[in-house]
């Protein structure tokens, strides 16, 4: 029987070194995993609740945990209520004299506004991001307190 001696080509080199290199660099990757984290910010998000029958605000009191509507206890509060503000509501109703639409106060209704304090973080285009989601004003936001459950819009995100 002829045994055959184990020879080293240069092909087999080439082989070895990129395995190597493909484990170092998937190690290296593996290692940043933890390192990619964007940091944190306190943000101050403004929503306007509209359109709410008259002391709706009592409902809803500075040091309430807010979350999205449809978390119910699957996710923590995207932040706290700061400051509750009502006014009467605003809507363009007829003037009888011209015809016309002019935006009045309504008595019937309530606009309550929120201010909320949030952690989130500022994407890499500059966006905010509040539980994992955009935040831009004009965003429609479900939102629930223990007290009350309601639709708003985002007014301004500082």
């Amino acid at each position: 029987m002829s045994q055959r001696s184990f020879s080293f080509t240069l092909k087999d080199a080439l082989i070895t070194l990129l395995l190597i290199g493909a484990v170092i660099i998937i190690a290296l990757k593996a290692s940043m995993t933890g390192k990619l984290v964007m940091p944190h910010k306190e943000m101050t998000v403004t929503i306007a609740i509209e359109g709410q029958l008259p002391s709706f605000h009592k409902s809803i009191h500075p040091g309430d945990k807010i979350f999205q509507k449809g978390t119910f206890g699957v996710t923590p509060p995207f932040g706290e209520v700061v400051d509750v503000k009502a006014v009467p509501a605003k809507k363009y109703l007829p003037d009888a004299t011209t015809g016309s639409y002019k935006l009045q106060h309504f008595k019937g209704e309530e606009d309550v506004y929120l201010t909320i304090k949030a952690t989130g973080f500022v994407s890499l285009d500059g966006s905010p991001i509040i539980d994992n989601t955009f935040f831009y004003p004009n965003l429609y936001l479900p939102a629930r307190t223990d007290g009350a459950i309601f639709a708003s819009r985002v007014i301004s995100v500082e």
